[in-house]
């Protein structure tokens, strides 16, 4: 497999590494991988990397790239325009610059955490947007998912023996709290604004209202849940009711990953969630060869 290491965007800030599909295939669309918070593009675990070579191997070609501020991504000066414009403006640098360079005129976006968060900002902002993957989009740290969480810990032997052992997350948490000192804003760094920025998640009703517009533009979607982060509960609470026209006319499909952590840390739930999307983008592979409606 090729590996290229582009340097694209605006005065070539961004940098991103494009797994090429094999020779003398007709890719019908690209993936684009986006930072999961402030980790660079190898991804959490290195996940990204396999996630990349996977899809390029099924015919998919994949970047991997930095966000300006993250990676090897030079910081931009960009007072002019918000963090959620700037996300979108180099997501559609990068679909300029690898649709003059390669030919590729459809992207696949997705991410985990933040990553999904900006795949789903930018889903219908560009026409070339052929479908977005959000893992874990927008969570949602609400008491109800606090009490959920906790009382099903109470049932696991290694929950108390972590605590009796001082390597419990809620111990932490509580000395955390205890111990913690206010650090100085830092508005000069862009990478951090623009996380602090994507954790400002919208109201439930504003996701549900930008969920229904896309599917009313033909935009197909697939919702990844895992079990270690509050998303998958809020969808069961907030969203799943209003949702079951969209999976059954096929824009919409939703695959929950149970006991997989957030940053998919075990080679056994990286592979079962490369499975889930190499399913998905094989259906939706087919559906961009059919006659569909304009978005």
């Amino acid at each position: 497999m090729r590996e290229t290491v582009y340097q694209f965007g605006k005065e070539r800030s961004l940098v991103g590494i494009w797994s090429e599909a094999p020779e003398g295939t007709a890719p019908p669309f690209a993936v684009i991988l986006l930072n999961s918070g402030l980790i660079h593009r190898v991804g959490p675990n290195r996940l990204y990397v396999r996630m990349a070579r996977r899809f390029a191997e099924m015919g998919y070609p994949t970047l991997r790239m930095d966000f300006a501020g993250i990676g090897d991504s030079s910081r931009r000066g960009e007072t002019d325009i918000t963090i959620e414009e700037s996300i979108v403006r180099q997501i559609g640098e990068a679909m300029d610059f690898f649709e003059a360079q390669h030919g590729v005129k459809r992207f696949v976006l997705s991410g985990i955490c933040a990553g999904g968060d900006a795949a789903f900002l930018a889903a219908s902002s560009d026409a070339r947007i052929c479908g977005i993957i959000p893992v874990d989009l927008y969570s949602y740290s609400s008491g109800a998912f606090m009490k959920h969480m906790y009382q099903k810990r109470l049932l696991q032997p290694r929950s108390w023996l972590n605590l009796l052992s001082g390597k419990s997350d809620i111990l932490k948490l509580i000395l955390g709290r205890i111990l913690a000192t206010p650090k100085s804003a830092s508005p000069g760094a862009p990478a951090d604004m623009l996380l602090a920025r994507l954790h400002q998640v919208p109201a439930p009703e504003k996701v549900l209202s930008d969920l229904k517009n896309l599917f009313e533009k033909n935009m197909p979607v697939l919702l990844v849940y895992s079990d270690g982060s509050p998303a998958y509960f809020n969808y069961q609470r907030l969203f799943r009711s209003e949702l079951p026209p969209f999976e059954e006319n096929g824009l919409l499909a939703v695959r929950h990953l149970a006991a997989a952590d957030h940053g998919f840390s075990l080679n056994y739930y990286q592979e079962k969630l490369i499975a889930v999307f190499g399913d998905w983008l094989g259906k939706l592979a087919t559906r961009t060869h059919q006659p569909s409606e304009q978005r």
